[in-house]
């Protein structure tokens, strides 16, 4: 009982998981984003800077601050140039369940630029005005997950499908498991709050606050350990 303890202690004061780290970008760090301009940093130390496209907002509170997306549109997202091999991501988002997409989708992670990559993407079923979002697992061929894997939803490991995802702010995490499309199978630019699918509205709306990206699978004690360093911080 003491060891478990003492492991639970160590990961609620633990920080950032930085093994294989290859992107974290963070609106509530001023080293990241001095709260102007259109220039983030990325603090991985990678150089995936991130860039503010269309309408995207930064909102100052603090170390909670967050980029909100008060539409969903092809033009609203963040991205970055530089194409790497992201295989698992900790997101901290807050979803505006009065969105209404196509097909009820709405993609918060796509592989290439908005409106001509396609929809290769981590994304969310529910977006149908009321909510709520909830998890695709597995997904289909061009989905994070074309095959079952562990989602941690706030801490919560499931592997299961339609998955719910909480009103307020979520510490989203998950391994991809797609590596057969193309856009998946080698490195590629990460593009935020867009599906990039120039064929219908898949977009974001709602809060992004932080976002890391890794070049291997996080463990669950790993997952975990971001969701309580971030949930601290964002009240979750």
């Amino acid at each position: 009982m003491s060891g478990f303890i003492a492991a639970v202690s160590s990961t609620h004061s633990a920080g950032l998981v930085t093994d294989g780290l290859l992107a974290y970008i963070d609106a509530g760090n001023p080293q990241s984003y001095p709260g102007t301009g259109t220039t983030i940093t990325d603090l991985s130390g990678q150089a995936a800077t991130g860039t503010i496209n269309g309408a995207v907002t930064w909102v100052n509170n603090g170390n909670r601050s967050y980029w909100w997306w008060p539409a969903a549109a092809a033009g609203n997202y963040i991205s970055s140039t530089k194409s790497q091999v992201y295989l698992d991501v900790t997101i901290v988002f807050q979803p505006d369940f009065t969105l209404t997409s196509d097909a009820s989708l709405v993609g918060v992670i796509a592989t290439g630029a908005a409106a001509t990559n396609g929809d290769t993407s981590l994304r969310f079923l529910g977006a149908n005005g009321t909510g709520p979002w909830t998890t695709r697992n597995p997904d289909n061929t061009d989905g994070w997950a074309s095959s079952t894997t562990t989602y941690y939803t706030n801490g919560i490991s499931s592997t299961a499908d339609a998955t719910s995802i909480r009103p307020g702010w979520n510490v989203f995490g998950g391994a991809r498991t797609n590596t057969t499309k193309a856009a998946w199978s080698a490195g590629f630019a990460y593009f935020l709050g867009t599906e990039g699918f120039s064929a219908a509205v898949r977009d974001f709306r709602g809060n992004i606050a932080a976002v890391a990206l890794y070049s291997r699978t996080l463990t669950a004690q790993e997952q975990r350990q971001n969701y309580f360093y971030f949930g601290k911080r964002y009240g979750v």
